[in-house]
């Protein structure tokens, strides 16, 4: 049994559908490709990079407070938080989708069991019928067959067990693992772990290359989630986001590929169809630069060409890098292997075949990064988020990219006893806040204008607007 039983509806129809999304922005508009690509959003005029295309509040959500949980499973279950909250261990369930009243997968499938529950028993005409219609998006959500593991019946068993019979009512094993196909296919990563589902933002095409972004400054709980135009977009033109996260962008064609395979499609877009594999950079032969890159994409043994000087490599040299390449991407993935050659080449180094914006360079600077900075590490902390700006711009073609934001900013502070570094990086996340955070770098002015003039900052710190220029909290 699914979600909607007779007395809450059917799905809503591509009309109904294209109708709700259209009324949250005027900037967009929805479209059906009859022929294999579904619903799709387009640009109903043009817009400029940075500019707001849709602020849209979420359709439900999971967080690791419980707070959900609490009203949906038993009693006994939804216990098992309150322990884990007062020691502060429910961050440990941030990503983790588990059977625990402390994981926003549960979280979330626990505020969708009490929203058909108020569709079905509500006394207050208005809430049924407003739980009515989010039942209804819900269902309409895109989903896809390989989203999710299937469940086993001891899994379905167990989760259905956590949840209070009045709300479970006749859901079944196919049912439940329909949300939550639903659920992996739509979800977006929110703030401190929570998971949130959107409806009109589930429209978005995919792109490894997209023309959107999920754009806020610093998103609270309450606020809604909002969408910016990452270049200038032109009136018609199809609208679409990145649904990996820029480590996992970064990757190879192949690999992309393999993570993309959980929402069952593959991406068409250039990156991945017709443009040079630029993450995949050894060092030229001719030329000695590290831009020697797979001309088509996805191929194990592609040519390689120089994007410099235009030389390609010869097979033997080629084959040598992607045989290094190899053992790299296995090590990786915790598979140990001696290097080819024994780990040197004829001059007795490596260093001279994979270059620096090589996406193992970048894994390796990325990991330096996420463990964050300590006394012992500060110089090799700064070093490897300096690759990964060189990394970044050089894949996305342009200094001013959100992706970089906090980057610059990091190394702002980093650069506080030398006025000349510390001054480049803040130009550098002053011209990105101006392209694509405009508002805020309003405020930024106003509030130094004002403390140079001595009347203090331009506006008082307030938690229910998006004020905070602290990055931490973006998107």
């Amino acid at each position: 049994m699914t979600l909607l039983e007779p007395d809450i509806g059917e799905p809503l129809t591509f009309e109904e559908v294209k109708r709700l999304v259209e009324a949250a922005s005027p900037a967009i508009e929805l479209q059906l490709d009859e022929g294999g690509k579904g619903r799709f959003l387009v640009a109903r005029k043009a817009l400029k990079a940075g500019e707001v295309l849709l602020s849209e509040q979420t359709l439900f959500c999971g967080r690791t407070d419980a707070r959900q949980t609490r009203l949906a499973c038993k009693k006994e279950f939804a216990d098992i938080a309150t322990d884990v909250i007062k020691e502060g261990r429910d961050a440990e369930y941030q990503d983790d989708d588990c059977i625990h009243p402390c994981s926003p997968l549960i979280d979330c499938l626990a505020g969708i069991l009490h929203t058909k529950s108020e569709a079905l028993h509500s006394k207050d005409k208005s809430q049924r019928a407003r739980s009515k219609l989010k039942i209804r998006q819900f269902a309409t959500l895109a989903r896809s067959s390989v989203a999710a593991e299937p469940m086993t019946d001891e899994d379905t068993k167990e989760l259905l067990d956590a949840f209070s019979p009045e709300f479970v009512g006749t859901m079944d094993k196919d049912g439940l693992e329909g949300a939550l196909r639903a659920i992996s296919c739509n979800r977006f990563g929110g703030i401190e772990g929570q998971l949130d589902i959107m409806f009109a933002g589930s429209m978005f095409e995919h792109s490894c290359d997209p023309n959107c972004f999920a754009g806020n400054w610093r998103r609270l709980a309450h606020q809604p989630r909002i969408y910016r135009a990452l270049r200038d977009i032109e009136a018609g033109e199809a609208l679409s986001i990145s649904y990996i996260e820029l480590a996992d962008l970064y990757l190879p064609t192949a690999a992309r590929a393999k993570v993309l395979n959980s929402w069952g499609f593959r991406c068409a877009c250039p990156l991945c169809t017709c443009r040079p594999e630029l993450s995949r950079a050894f060092v030229c032969p001719a030329c000695s630069l590290p831009e020697l890159c797979p001309t088509t994409p996805g191929l194990d043994a592609p040519e390689l060409r120089c994007r410099k000087c235009g030389k390609s490599a010869e097979p033997a040299y080629g084959a040598r890098c992607f045989e290094l390449e190899g053992v790299l991407t296995r090590l990786s993935e915790g598979v140990e292997e001696p290097f080819p050659h024994g780990g040197a080449d004829a001059n007795g180094s490596n260093d001279n075949v994979i270059g620096c914006f090589h996406h193992a360079a970048f894994r390796m600077a990325w990991q330096t990064m996420q463990e964050g900075p300590s006394l012992e590490n500060l110089s090799n902390y700064a070093t490897a988020i300096e690759d990964l700006i060189q990394c970044i711009t050089r894949f996305h073609g342009v200094t001013s990219h959100p992706d970089l934001l906090e980057m610059y900013h990091i190394m702002a502070e980093l650069n506080a006893g030398n006025l000349e570094g510390q001054q480049h990086y803040l130009e550098l996340e002053r011209a990105t806040l101006t392209c694509y955070y405009a508002e805020e770098a309003e405020k930024q002015d106003q509030e130094i204008l004002n403390l140079c003039q001595g009347r203090g900052p331009h506006t008082a710190p307030d938690v229910s607007t998006c004020t905070d220029t602290d990055l931490d909290g973006m998107d």
